[in-house]
C-alpha cells in the first residue's frame, strides 16, 4: 500500500482570494501544508486535519515541490532502477527507491553528509548512517498514487483559484505531471 495525504495550511476561502501576483511574490510560489507519505503503514510527514494551528505551522511541507519531486521520481524510473529523493525539509533524510521487476522497495534513510547538491540522485548514496524502515510495493502502485494525487491537487487549485494555475511553480508541476502520465 502506498498513499499520499495532504492538506494546504491556507483555508480554501483564503486561497481563493490570493492573486497570481501575490502568490508569485509574497508567497514565493510556495504552498505550505501537511504532506504525508505512507508505505505499508510506515509514514513520513504529517496528515491530521484536526490538528491545532501551532502544530500545523510546525509540520509545514512544500506541497507543490513535494508533488513535483515525486513526479520526477516517476519520470526517473523510466531510465534508472535506483533513485534517491531528499525529503526537502531535512537535509539528512532521504527516500531510496529501488526497482526490481514490478516491485519497488522504498527505504527511509538518514545520511551522514549534507553535501549532496541535488534533491534527486540516481547513483546509490554511500553515506547512509541509519535506515529507519524499508517496505516493498509495486512500481505501478507508486506511479498511480503519485499521478492520481497530483491530479487531485491540481484540480483542487483549479476549483478554488484557477489563476494560480498560471504560476511558475504550478506550471512546472503540470509539466512534470504530463511527462509522468506518459509512463502510465
Amino acid at each position: 500500500m502506498f498513499t499520499i495525504r495532504y492538506q494546504p495550511n491556507i483555508p480554501d476561502h483564503e486561497l481563493s482570494q490570493i492573486t497570481l501576483a501575490d502568490f508569485e511574490g509574497e508567497y514565493g510560489n510556495v504552498l505550505y501544508g501537511q504532506f504525508e507519505i505512507n508505505v505499508n503503514g510506515k509514514t513520513y510527514g504529517l496528515y491530521d486535519p484536526d490538528a491545532p494551528t501551532p502544530i500545523l505551522e510546525f509540520f509545514e511541507e512544500e506541497i507543490i515541490a513535494s508533488f513535483g519531486l515525486l513526479n520526477e521520481v516517476v519520470i526517473s524510473m523510466q531510465h534508472h532502477k535506483y533513485i534517491a529523493l531528499n525529503t526537502i525539509d531535512a537535509h539528512f533524510a532521504w527516500f531510496e527507491f529501488i526497482a526490481e521487476g514490478e516491485d519497488l522497495t522504498v527505504y527511509h534513510v538518514q545520511v551522514e553528509e549534507d553535501n549532496i547538491s541535488s534533491f534527486i540522485v540516481t547513483e546509490p548514496l554511500n553515506c547512509i548512517s541509519i535506515c529507519y524502515w524499508q517496505e516493498t510495493i509495486t512500481k505501478q502502485e507508486f506511479i498511480d498514487e503519485v499521478l492520481d494525487k497530483t491530479d487531485e491537487f491540481i484540480r483542487h487549485i483549479e476549483k478554488v483559484n484557477p489563476a494560480l494555475l498560471r504560476s511558475k511553480s504550478i506550471q512546472g508541476l503540470l509539466e512534470r505531471c504530463g511527462k509522468s502520465k506518459l509512463l502510465r
